[in-house]
């Protein structure tokens, strides 16, 4: 080193050039580093872009698997549409149902479960398999939560008790345990739920309507949801020609009125102060468009939510003839000249006048035995059900099965809580003449029996009903179960014509609840209406997947799944038996 001239050494030059060099490498380690780390960075995005855009190639391939999966069913739907306006349970390939039980899938297993469906391979390319499955409900099968009648909320407080007793529904694929549905928790968790509750919460809702099923799950949750959802949809066929009886007070309150519809007291026929309908005079009717139940496709819970409730009335010719009425020879001996008056005692004792009878509603047991004898029915070819009335007992319709039932699947004639003179509501005295008069006339035409010898052998092939005794009841009870059930509004009750005559009309589906007594509070007794085949709304869920083949060697081959996708929709298409011409099918928002 050097000395300047302030004492201080100085480097020599080649030390400082060194140092340049030092530095210039460190800079030049770093721009490296720096280009190695964006390198990497770079080649890992590129990677993550990469598996994302595969990602999204088969996202979009199984978006298009699911949706041809969803016009081919679509397809079959209306080829099928085409034949029949009805369908029957043993060749119906897309009801969706568990093949080795031969039972209805609804309720007990989802479309992922490999008892329901099989897959099929719609494409195979480059070793990789493109699968779907379909599930099809048909929409008239389920209980519609838009349906406009008051009876809509029992009906649903029906179907969640008979889901939780369900034997069927205990054999679910998961092993969940099925409760009733309509509480706010899981488990029966939570407040308890009614169908005047779900009713009022829909009309809460935009234009008073479910636009989705799926918004019930605001009330319930989703475990309760996914028990109840194959049972109900907001999205059905309705019939615009069905009409409900007049008589009877509603249930559900009306928000916008706040307060419930009230029946019109009396009637064509008059009535009294305390609003008893009269028993004579026009029938009393409304209009109430419903959604029908298809009675060869409905899982036995919706059909047992049909039965369970229905009442009705029949008026009876009642006369106190024989107890203290008789007929006074109070003319006997004179010369009439002029118009014979009739005595008040004839007219009060003897000229018989109607008066109602109510039957009991029918509860679980009676609608658990009734259905039970439509699932075996329904299975079997000659018997399941396409029209109404055929008179033929070995390929009965609806009415000539209803008639052929004995009166074990009944209430029993001691049920009866409810006979009322409309003119004389609290007037017990005329019930207890009727039901235990003996040997007086009303109490030999309420114990009478169906004809006899050769007049009850024709009955019985001809497919109508025939009972020992009390056939006046039964008769009542069945034509209350024909007229809910039939949607044609024959209104013939006071038709004299033996042909056409009806015992009961829709007018006459009136509940009295025994909830009030001595005189019974009057309710709606009507629930809807059943179809015999689908009537073209079907709830469709495709589920689509991509199966690859994994090889090591040729003994180790495993089956991959690579991606799924579900889709689900209802679809409306326009069925032969009710528009000739078949229109473009319309896919609405998600169920």
């Amino acid at each position: 080193m050097q000395k300047t001239e302030l004492g201080m050494k100085r480097e020599p030059a080649h030390w400082r050039e060194d140092r340049q060099s030092g530095a210039m490498l460190i800079i030049a380690l770093g721009v490296l580093t720096l280009l190695a780390v964006l390198g990497a960075s770079f080649a890992q995005l590129m990677r993550l872009e990469r598996k994302a855009i595969d990602n999204y190639v088969d996202a979009q391939r199984m978006e298009m698997v699911s949706n041809s999966a969803l016009d081919m069913m679509i397809a079959k739907l209306h080829e099928a549409s085409n034949h029949y306006s009805w369908s029957f349970y043993g060749n119906t390939d897309w009801l969706f149902k568990i093949a080795k039980e031969d039972d209805l899938a609804h309720g007990r297993a989802g479309i992922e479960n490999p008892r329901v469906g099989r897959w099929g391979t719609y494409l195979e390319k480059a070793g990789t398999r493109f699968q779907y499955k379909t599930k099809v409900i048909d929409t008239n099968a389920q209980i519609n939560l838009n349906g406009r009648q008051d009876t809509l909320a029992r009906m649903l407080d029906n179907l969640g008790v008979i889901i939780e007793k369900s034997d069927r529904l205990k054999r679910r694929w998961d092993g969940v345990e099925v409760t009733n549905p309509f509480y706010t928790g899981p488990n029966r968790t939570g407040k308890k739920l009614t169908g005047v509750d779900v009713m009022l919460f829909r009309q809460r809702l935009e234009g008073q309507r479910f636009q989705s099923k799926n918004q019930l799950r605001q009330l319930i949750g989703d475990e309760n949801f996914n028990i109840v959802k194959d049972f109900i949809p907001c999205h059905s066929w309705l019939d615009p020609y069905t009409y409900k009886a007049d008589d009877g007070q509603d249930e559900v309150r009306d928000l916008a009125l706040g307060m419930t519809r009230q029946a019109p007291a009396g009637g064509a026929g008059g009535g009294d102060a305390l609003g008893m309908p009269s028993a004579v005079g026009s029938p009393r009717l409304g209009h109430e468009p419903r959604h029908p139940i298809n009675i060869n496709t409905a899982p036995p819970e919706v059909l047992m939510a049909c039965f369970m409730g229905l009442a009705g009335r029949r008026t009876f010719p009642y006369s106190s003839l024989g107890f203290r009425g008789q007929v006074k020879a109070v003319d006997q001996g004179a010369q009439i000249l002029g118009e014979r008056v009739l005595a008040e005692e004839e007219v009060r004792d003897v000229t018989p006048r109607p008066v109602f009878v109510y039957t009991p509603a029918l509860k679980e047991e009676h609608a658990k035995k009734i259905v039970e004898k439509i699932l075996v029915e329904r299975k079997v070819a000659r018997r399941f059900f396409r029209t109404w009335r055929t008179n033929d007992p070995s390929q009965p319709g609806f009415e000539d099965f209803i008639d052929g039932l004995d009166a074990s699947f009944f209430p029993k004639i001691g049920d009866v809580e409810f006979i009322i003179d409309p003119d004389q509501p609290n007037q017990k005295v005329i019930g207890n003449q009727i039901t235990g008069g003996g040997a007086t006339p009303i109490g030999r035409l309420w114990q009478k029996g169906t004809a006899q010898g050769a007049e009850r052998n024709t009955l019985r092939n001809l497919g109508l009903a025939v009972h020992d005794s009390n056939a006046w009841y039964y008769e009542l009870i069945k034509g209350v179960i024909k007229a809910n059930f039939n949607p044609n509004t024959r209104i013939s009750r006071y038709n004299p014509n033996t042909p056409v005559y009806l015992p009961v009309d829709k007018s006459d589906l009136v509940w009295a609840d025994p909830i009030s007594k001595p005189v019974p509070l009057l309710k709606k007794g009507h629930t809807t209406e059943f179809c015999f085949g689908p009537m073209g709304t079907f709830e469709i869920t495709t589920l689509g997947q991509m199966v690859g083949n994994s090889v090591g060697n040729f003994l180790d081959q495993r089956r991959t799944v690579v991606g799924n996708r579900r889709n689900a929709a209802p679809a409306e298409l326009y069925p032969f038996q009710r528009k000739v011409k078949m229109g473009m099918r319309r896919v609405r928002g998600a169920a």
